[in-house]
């Protein structure tokens, strides 16, 4: 297997304590958010790796909510990943709050 940064990101967080499926999760989003070019605000959330994992800790659930709502829209850019990942217009508003109350 080959190693990339963000597999180490992924062994980082299952280190600290993070659990190995929503690792994987935050894997997947922070290779896509530098893979797909997604708005600069993504990109900075997902590049303070050190705080995801933290914030994993404090808030798996709402972190594994944001990963599974960031990876089926592609960075919030097709609705129509919301709508077949099961996610309300609510629960976005509020995933959406959550992430950007980090970057800002």
């Amino acid at each position: 297997m080959t190693s990339t940064p963000y597999k180490e990101f992924e062994l980082r967080a299952v280190e600290a304590g993070v659990s190995a499926e929503l690792a994987h999760a935050m894997y997947n989003v922070v290779r896509d958010s530098q893979e797909h070019d997604w708005m600069p605000l993504l990109k900075n959330w997902t590049a303070d790796e050190e705080a995801m994992i933290a914030r994993a800790l404090k808030h798996p659930t709402i972190m594994a909510e944001s990963c599974s709502l960031l990876f089926a829209t592609d960075g919030l850019m097709h609705d129509e990943g919301q709508v077949h990942a099961g996610i309300s217009d609510l629960k976005r508003r509020e995933l959406e709050a959550w992430i950007f109350s980090a970057v800002r």
